[in-house]
């Protein structure tokens, strides 16, 4: 399992609070998709398990070590919960609490991780609660969250918050630099696209970039001929297109305002000098509703017509810059 850079801060920090005394049995921890969390908890159980922790090191030689190394530690319960999937319900959640009350198998702890602790199951989250409010001797939890406001109230109070944020910009691009080929301004640009987060943007760059760039090469004829040219570009990651579009739509205001330190496509100011000329601002605003309207039905809503849906929303936006 790969360790981040970015995450020494962090362990560091919560490993030497437990070894100060700090004892409280949950935690729930936030950051960004692509961040890692699920990583941090791994070694931070890695940690407490472990019979002979040398200071903010785990020993990697005692039996909960080897057992942690093979992920088959039997006092480490971790299970992750998905969108509109019942993956952790209250089944599992039954069985978690009873194990909790049976004795250790290697030691005299236990630990459980549930990822993206906001997507359990209503009656999963009750069962939950009542342990979380009077766990076990020697009991841990950890929970990670994507959108800490979904998380139920009842459980949020319930918990220590640790917020886990992106790295610095600098070490940011220094991580994907060394795993990339392409220049500054390539690797600037996706990780601003990428919320920061150096996994996402390494992926963007290796997975998606070609994609990204026929789009906006396209958009030069399709603004000025005909915009549903981009039509059978979007079919092929619409989502992550649209993601796109605004944030092009977001550095075109910018620059009508004179902000250019922050732009997010720096490599292809071109296309954001295309869009900036094209549209008013007033335009620019009202197009940045729509697309997230767009976005939002396409992710949210089951059976919708994607190339319909796309289609009006491409005519909608040439019609913006008509209008207004």
């Amino acid at each position: 399992m790969e360790w981040y850079s970015w995450l020494d801060q962090p362990y560091l920090k919560i490993v030497n609070q437990y070894r100060q005394g700090f004892r409280h049995p949950v935690m729930l921890i936030q950051g960004i998709h692509g961040i890692a969390e699920d990583i941090l908890i791994w070694k931070l159980s890695y940690w407490l398990l472990c019979h002979k922790p040398i200071d903010s090191n785990f020993c990697g030689i005692c039996n909960s070590c080897r057992l942690m190394k093979i992920n088959s530690h039997p006092d480490y319960y971790i299970f992750e919960a998905r969108p509109k999937v019942n993956t952790v319900g209250i089944e599992i959640v039954k069985k978690i609490i009873s194990n909790l009350y049976n004795y250790a198998h290697t030691g005299n702890k236990k630990i459980v991780s549930i990822l993206n602790i906001e997507y359990l199951t209503q009656y999963a989250s009750n069962a939950l609660l009542k342990i979380i409010e009077e766990p076990p001797s020697d009991s841990w939890f950890f929970f990670s969250t994507q959108n800490f406001s979904k998380v139920p109230s009842t459980i949020r109070s319930r918990c220590i918050m640790f917020r886990l944020c992106p790295p610095s910009e600098a070490e940011a691009m220094l991580w994907v630099k060394t795993r990339s080929e392409h220049n500054e301004l390539v690797v600037l640009s996706a990780l601003r696209l990428s919320d920061g987060i150096p996994i996402k943007a390494l992926d963007l760059i290796t997975m998606h970039w070609n994609l990204r760039k026929k789009l906006y090469d396209a958009l030069f004829v399709s603004l000025k001929h005909d915009i549903l040219q981009l039509l059978p570009i979007m079919r092929e990651n619409d989502i992550m297109c649209i993601h796109w579009l605004i944030c092009l739509i977001l550095d075109a205001m910018k620059l009508q305002n004179n902000i250019q330190e922050s732009l997010i496509n720096i490599d292809r100011k071109d296309v954001v000098i295309l869009l900036s000329n094209y549209f008013s601002f007033s335009s620019l605003t009202n197009s940045i509703y729509n697309w997230n309207k767009c976005r939002n039905t396409l992710i949210n809503t089951i059976g919708v017509n994607r190339e319909l849906l796309l289609t009006n929303s491409l005519i909608t936006w040439v019609e913006v810059s008509i209008f207004n």
